[in-house]
């Protein structure tokens, strides 16, 4: 085989060559487009076949096909369980062009990463697949020469047959948002209007309230009954919801699926008691998850800093934390984008046990990339923005002081990217993807634009990405001695406590 001929004549990704056998795998930049190159006539290859001086190869389109044909012969490429691991952090990637830059930081961080996150949401609005999701997570570690591992996030389901679907289509990760199972109006009733309410049977008042839970040396729970009762009406149902789903949907894939609970995307915060309460009563049943969000004070708005008391949110953090770790999981941190001034209380708090989803700040370092290299293609996408802004916030909660927003006639090219820095900017911007995407011509240029200055956008993702991973206060492995592993530590996993209040667990402290 002479392999020179294509090393001229085509360009290739060096970390990417691999071997089937014999013959020789890899991929290549074909100008607007990558392809994979498949050397060798062994077996037949997805694509189109051609020859030259007596060697075969194979040239074939990075479309669902190829993702399969990957996925069959390099299990690199296939997703896993991730949540096991001490450090996990979703990197959603909206435009399915993020993933050298991530990749660039999952390699230098002892962080495992889930790669393939998208809502639901997220896809009606890119109009993108579940498969497209996993396809590009799996294209981005092939040609990255990744081999650390990753996980596919089924994210912010609602319905149980979203979680059949995404099951099917290979994702190890389901992330179910119970936020419409869960009753914000009895959060805020009167403890006479609870109590008209809600009745709780005598076994649950045996279980919660001749008992205090010393769940760690600083977290010591105990219930009262109008307690009790707000929160079987706040949660009640939601434990239902997720008792089938889990047992209808995800039991029988137990070993191949993490198993995330979501309880933020709600008005009511999740107080230690509420969370005691929701983990016991599922583990009681038999449920087993991998990671909780709760709902903290304060704000976790898409792209920008938190907004709130630091340190409320500390105390929160390790009470729900000490929570998690007696039981045996981790705490989820969602809209976890750019949160770097709180993120090192995250790391401290959970000592790096943690799993935090980030997903719209990628897209906004593409937006960074155009303002800077492309400025009239990014003005037209900051005209869609603002245009369209009332409607684009119907779906999510934004609230940025439009009046800090400079004058983009007052703004020289090279200031653009001013924009990225403001939070009010950044949050218009964020949420206008669906409508900047939903124009097919503008859609077909920013995806050109990204993939012209490629380089550009990985080198922003790598500081910016890496950033959340410094402040976090994860490990760069170039800081490692030789030979140490930086070793999770959990709290020892029980099955729920009963009326015995067993299980390490004080009675009547």
């Amino acid at each position: 085989m002479d392999f020179s001929f294509f090393q001229k004549q085509f360009k290739i990704y060096p970390d990417s060559i691999n071997s089937i056998g014999t013959d020789i795998c890899f991929m290549i930049d074909a100008g607007e487009r990558d392809q994979l190159c498949i050397v060798g006539d062994s077996r037949r290859y997805p694509g189109e076949r051609h020859s030259h001086d007596g060697n075969t190869y194979w040239l074939s389109e990075l479309d669902h096909d190829t993702a399969k044909f990957l996925r069959k012969h390099f299990s690199f490429c296939v997703p896993v369980p991730v949540l096991d691991r001490h450090s996990t952090f979703g990197v959603g990637d909206r435009l399915g062009l993020a993933g050298e830059g991530h990749l660039r930081v999952f390699k230098e961080y002892q962080m495992m990463p889930v790669l393939a996150q998208q809502s639901v949401r997220e896809m009606t609005l890119t109009h993108r697949t579940m498969d497209d999701v996993i396809d590009s997570a799996t294209f981005s570690v092939f040609r990255e020469g990744y081999r650390g591992g990753f996980g596919a996030d089924g994210d912010h389901l609602k319905h149980l047959e979203e979680v059949r679907e995404a099951i099917a289509h290979g994702y190890t990760m389901i992330t179910l948002d119970c936020s419409d199972h869960i009753d914000n109006e009895a959060a805020i009733l009167t403890d006479e209007e609870i109590s008209a309410r809600c009745e709780v049977d005598p076994e649950l008042r045996e279980r919660y309230l001749t008992h205090s839970f010393a769940v760690s040396a600083h977290t010591i729970l105990k219930y009262d009954l109008c307690t009790l009762r707000r929160i079987v009406a706040v949660y009640g149902n939601a434990i239902e919801f997720i008792n089938k789903v889990y047992f209808d949907c995800i039991a029988s894939h137990a070993s191949e699926v993490n198993f995330e609970i979501s309880i933020d995307e709600t008005l009511t915060v999740t107080s230690p008691l509420d969370h005691f309460f929701v983990t016991n009563e599922l583990r009681l049943r038999g449920i087993r998850f991998s990671t909780i969000a709760p709902r903290f004070s304060g704000e976790f708005q898409k792209g920008i800093d938190y907004i709130g008391d630091h340190e409320t949110l500390r105390k929160e953090v390790r009470s729900h934390n000490d929570i998690a770790r007696f039981f045996g999981y981790k705490l989820s941190i969602h809209s976890g984008s750019d949160k770097f001034s709180v993120f090192p209380i995250i790391g401290k708090e959970t000592e790096g046990f943690f799993h935090v989803k980030t997903s719209g700040t990628s897209w906004l370092e593409a937006l960074r990339v155009l303002a800077k290299c492309e400025p009239v293609l990014f003005k037209e996408i900051w005209d869609v923005a603002v245009t369209t802004f009332e409607e684009n916030r119907k779906n999510y909660h934004v609230t940025p002081d439009l009046s800090t927003i400079p004058d983009l006639n007052d703004l020289s090219e090279k200031a653009l990217c001013t924009l990225l820095d403001n939070a009010a900017s950044r949050q218009v911007l964020h949420i206008a993807y669906g409508k900047i995407l939903e124009d097919k011509g503008l859609k077909r240029r920013l995806y050109q634009a990204i993939r012209k200055h490629r380089w550009e956008y990985s080198e922003m993702l790598y500081h910016h990405i890496g950033r959340h991973a410094q402040t976090l206060g994860v490990c760069h492995i170039g800081d490692l001695k030789l030979g140490e592993q930086h070793a999770p530590t959990r709290g020892e996993k029980t099955a729920g406590v009963g009326m015995e209040c067993s299980l390490g667990m004080s009675q009547c402290i």
